[in-house]
């Protein structure tokens, strides 16, 4: 009697492959169960990518405002005695002096000085609005621009934009920063590279040069104190209007003189506008 081999044997009955409806199951389950788990760890890397992210992004912010702030400072205090030189006359002095690294005596307070801050809508040699300019009485507003601004200190109430800008402060401001001290001087050599060859600058721009003038009238302004909050308070709000104009229409500004420049300058955009 042949013995079976139980290796070989075979179950009389095999069992039932599974159905395809059967496997369609299987195939579900697992691909939910490793979807779910991606999910999860995808989930999981987004929050820490997002919150790395974030966290760049904030530092990033703060060393570009703390670049900025350090460079407002370092362009004040190199134009602070770079401009009691430029509003020196040329073989004069000054009477009284003026300290070349503080603002003590500038301003309206010495007669220099105050002659380039003088508003254009104001002579400075009247000596009835230079005594008002100097006691307070009268205090410029954000739209009465300094005299300054203007080539030869010379404004022109039918042609505002005859000159602006062009005023020698602002010239040798812009010189002395973005070229070089030297340069704002009349050298044509300068021991080292000036902020526009650093920075790769082919050109000017209208912001370089509201903060080139803005630069300047804070070297030749008095010294800060509460009798000045005032005039604080209307730079900001010249600011606000300059870069937040929502802020203005929202709260609305202070009224513009009509002798200001700015006053000129909307009276002749609306004149073009008209004849357009």
């Amino acid at each position: 009697m042949a013995l079976s081999n139980k290796e070989n044997e075979r179950p009389a009955t095999a069992p039932a492959p599974p159905s395809n409806e059967d496997m369609r199951h299987q195939l579900l389950g697992k691909w939910k169960a490793t979807s779910d788990s991606d999910r999860d760890n995808a989930e999981e890397d987004g929050e820490e990518l997002e919150s790395g992210t974030q966290a760049k992004m904030k530092h990033y912010a703060d060393m570009l405002a703390k670049g900025v702030s350090v460079g407002c400072a370092d362009d004040a205090k190199g134009l602070k005695p770079a401009v009691v030189d430029w509003v020196t006359p040329v073989n004069g002095v000054l009477v009284p002096p003026l300290v070349q690294n503080t603002k003590d005596g500038c301003g309206f307070h010495h007669d220099a000085t105050g002659r380039y801050l003088c508003p254009t809508d104001y002579d400075w040699n009247d000596n009835n609005e230079q005594r008002r300019l100097r006691n307070g009485e009268i205090i410029p507003t954000p739209g009465q621009w300094p005299i300054f601004f203007y080539e030869d200190l010379k404004s022109d109430p039918v042609d505002p934009w005859k000159g602006l800008l062009k005023g020698h402060l602002v010239v040798q401001g812009y010189k002395h920063i973005f070229l070089s001290p030297s340069s704002a001087n009349g050298e044509t050599w300068a021991t080292r590279l000036g902020n526009a060859a650093i920075h790769g600058m082919k050109s000017v721009t209208s912001a370089l040069l509201a903060y080139v003038a803005m630069m300047v009238q804070f070297s030749i302004s008095a010294s800060e104190d509460e009798k000045e909050a005032d005039e604080v308070s209307q730079l900001l709000e010249w600011w606000n209007q300059l870069i937040f104009l929502v802020y203005f229409t929202l709260v609305g500004s202070t009224k513009v003189p009509q002798t200001s420049t700015l006053a000129g300058l909307k009276q002749r955009r609306h004149k073009i506008l008209e004849s357009t």
